[in-house]
C-alpha cells in the first residue's frame, strides 16, 4: 500500500529520521554491511534508511523482513510442538554479520495493530521466539540501533476518529517531536542529549546507591541494587571502538536491580503491550524479587502468562529514570510501542538484565531470562529516592524534574 495524500513535510521528516538512524543511531561506517530488520508495511522507512546507509558508504544493505499476518497463520494453524520450533539459520546470519564487522538498524512500529488480540495468549507467547542469545552476544560487537517507522495502520489505531491521511500526518508530527526533528540540527541535538545522559549516569554511579524507593499513586516499591551496580545511558562504544546509540529516541539512564531485593507495589502509568494486546490499569506486587500478584484491565491474562514464561520473567532486570526534559514526554502521546513509551517515563523491566553493569562477583544477582518487557511507572506524581547503605538519601526525580546536579 502506498501512502495516502500527505504534504511534503512527511517526506522531509522521513529523510531526517533515516539520516539520524544511520549517522547517530547505528553510526554506519564506510564499507560496512548493514542489516535492516522490519515488518512488511514499513517499506518507505526501509528504503529511506537503505538510501542513507549507501550515501554514507555502506558496502551492502541486507533486509530481514517479517510479516505479522504470516505469524498469525502460524499461531492459528501450527501444532503445539511446531509453535516452539525455530530454525537455526537466523543465528548463522547474525554470526556472519558479526564476522563482517557489520551494523544493524531495526525499524519498529505496528503494521497491523491488534492482529493477535483475539488469539489464545498462550499460543501467541509460544509462537514468539525469545530474543536470540546469539544476538545478545553479537549486539555488543556490531554498531546497532532501533528507530520508529510510522505506518498508516499504527496511525489509525491511535486516532481512529481521523481519516487515514490526517492520522498519518498527526503520528508523524508526534514522532518528529519525540525524535527532535524540529531542531535546526537534529544530529547535534541528539549528541548534546547523549552527553547530558552520560553525565547523569556517571553522577548516579558515584553515589554508590544500595536501593531506590519509588513512591506515587498506587506505587510504593523498594528496588535493591547489587553492591557494584553502575548506571549507564543508551550510548555505547562497541568492541570495535564504534560509538552508537542503542535506540532513537533515547532519554533514559538505567541500571540493574538485585533480582532478589524487590519488594512492594507498583502501578503502571501507561498501557503495556504484550503479544499485541494493550493492557491498561495494571498493578503488580513484588515479594523478595518475585511478582506475586497482578491485576489490570482487559487482556491481563497475557501479562500473567508472560511472567510465567521462565524464572526470570517474574523478576526485574532493569530500572530506568526518565525526566520531563524527554522529547518523547513532550509529544504527550502514548504510542503503544515500547521504543517510544519507555523514553517518555521512568520504567522497570521484567526479564533479563545487564550483567556488564556489575562487577564479576555480583553477576549472580543480575536477572537472567529469555525475554525483556519494559513497563512504564513514571509520572509527575512519582518520586524516586536513592538510598545508600549508610542511610543517606538522595532525591533523584521529583515532579518530573531531575534533582541531581550534573
Amino acid at each position: 500500500m502506498g501512502w495516502p495524500r500527505c504534504h511534503d513535510g512527511i517526506v522531509n521528516q522521513l529523510k531526517q529520521l533515516a539520516e539520524l538512524a544511520v549517522v547517530v543511531g547505528a553510526n554506519v561506517q564506510p564499507g560496512q554491511v548493514v542489516r535492516i530488520t522490519s515488518e512488511v508495511g514499513q517499506q518507505e522507512m526501509v528504503r529511506a534508511v537503505a538510501e542513507a546507509a549507501y550515501l554514507h558508504g555502506a558496502r551492502f544493505v541486507d533486509l530481514d523482513l517479517t510479516d505479522p499476518f504470516v505469524e498469525r497463520m502460524r499461531v492459528l494453524h501450527a501444532s503445539a510442538e511446531a509453535l516452539e520450533y525455530g530454525p537455526r539459520w537466523p543465528d548463522t546470519r547474525l554470526r556472519e554479520l558479526d564476522e563482517e564487522h557489520g551494523a544493524s538498524i531495526k525499524i519498529t512500529g505496528p503494521t497491523a495493530p491488534g492482529l493477535f488480540a483475539d488469539l489464545d495468549p498462550v499460543r501467541v507467547s509460544k509462537a514468539q521466539r525469545p530474543l536470540s542469545r546469539v544476538w545478545r552476544e553479537v549486539e555488543y560487537r556490531v554498531n546497532n540501533t532501533v528507530v520508529p517507522g510510522p505506518t498508516i495502520p499504527w496511525a489509525q489505531w491511535l486516532r481512529p476518529e481521523l481519516p487515514a491521511d490526517e492520522a498519518f500526518e498527526a503520528l508523524w508530527a508526534d514522532v518528529a517531536i519525540a525524535c527532535r526533528l524540529h531542531d535546526p540540527d537534529p544530529v547535534a541535538a541528539w549528541r548534546e542529549r547523549f552527553a547530558k545522559l552520560r553525565r547523569r549516569a556517571e553522577a548516579l554511579t558515584k553515589l554508590g546507591l544500595d536501593a531506590l524507593r519509588l513512591h506515587g499513586p498506587g506505587t510504593d516499591l523498594l528496588v535493591g541494587l547489587p553492591p557494584s551496580a553502575r548506571w549507564d545511558h543508551p550510548g555505547a562504544i562497541n568492541h570495535r571502538g564504534v560509538w552508537h546509540a542503542w535506540n532513537l529516541p533515547s532519554e533514559e539512564v538505567y541500571t540493574v536491580p538485585d533480582r532478589n531485593r524487590v519488594n512492594g507495589d507498583v502501578r503502571l502509568t501507561r498501557p503495556v503491550n504484550v503479544g499485541g494486546r494493550l493492557i491498561d490499569d495494571v498493578s503488580m506486587r513484588f515479594e523478595s524479587g518475585h511478582v506475586v500478584s497482578i491485576s489490570g484491565g482487559e487482556g491481563i491474562e497475557a501479562l500473567r502468562e508472560f511472567v510465567q514464561r521462565d524464572d526470570g520473567t517474574e523478576r526485574l532486570g532493569e530500572v530506568a529514570l526518565v525526566d520531563r526534559e524527554s522529547a518523547v514526554a513532550k509529544a504527550a502521546q502514548t504510542f503503544g510501542v515500547i521504543l517510544l513509551d519507555e523514553n517518555a517515563a521512568s520504567h522497570v523491566a521484567l526479564g533479563f538484565g545487564f550483567p556488564e553493569l556489575t562487577a564479576e562477583e555480583d553477576r549472580q544477582l543480575v536477572n537472567d531470562s529469555g525475554d525483556h518487557l519494559d513497563v512504564m511507572v513514571g509520572s509527575d506524581e512519582l518520586e524516586i529516592i536513592g538510598l545508600r547503605a549508610d542511610g543517606e538519601e538522595h532525591a533523584l526525580l521529583r515532579g518530573g524534574e531531575w534533582m541531581l546536579s550534573t
